[in-house]
């Protein structure tokens, strides 16, 4: 005697062991292919018979409506999301230049080192350390004219 053949599933087409109590009625190999054939069966049936399947969508819908309406039998609200804090928002750019002129504005008579101390706050920096000045280059000092013994 042979071993019989498994049964092909009706979806997805592999082969599966049916169930013992439906060996012979069986048709797909598990939940998910049985949801596919179940709504490949009502397109094929609502397509065979489509004034039926409208009058049938048409009492759903007016279900539905109907329970939306009566406040006890309305759906769950979903749960509100876990608390905690949000991630930040990015800096705006407007903003931050908005700042900039007014500081500006107020420091214009004030020392240059003091504004820089003050921008570098803002923008998150360090403060640059007292007593450190950028290298001086021939270029910014200008053609130096010598004294009468030479330069000194």
């Amino acid at each position: 005697m042979q071993p019989r053949e498994h049964p092909r599933c009706a979806q997805c087409r592999k082969r599966f062991e049916p169930h013992a109590a439906a060996r012979g009625t069986q048709r797909v190999c598990g939940p998910v292919c049985r949801a596919q054939r179940d709504n490949a069966l009502a397109r094929r049936r609502r397509a065979l018979d489509l004034d039926e399947a409208r009058e049938d969508e048409r009492l759903r819908q007016r279900k539905h409506r109907a329970a939306a309406r009566t406040p006890g039998d309305a759906p769950e609200q979903p749960p509100d999301p876990p608390p905690g804090h949000a991630p930040p928002s990015d800096g705006n750019p407007l903003k931050l230049q908005r700042k900039l002129l007014e500081i500006w504005d107020e420091e214009a008579t004030l020392s240059r080192a003091r504004l820089q101390r003050r921008f570098a706050r803002i923008l998150g920096q360090t403060e640059p350390d007292s007593g450190t000045e950028p290298p001086v280059s021939r270029a910014r000092l200008g053609a130096q004219t010598p004294s009468q013994e030479g330069f000194p």
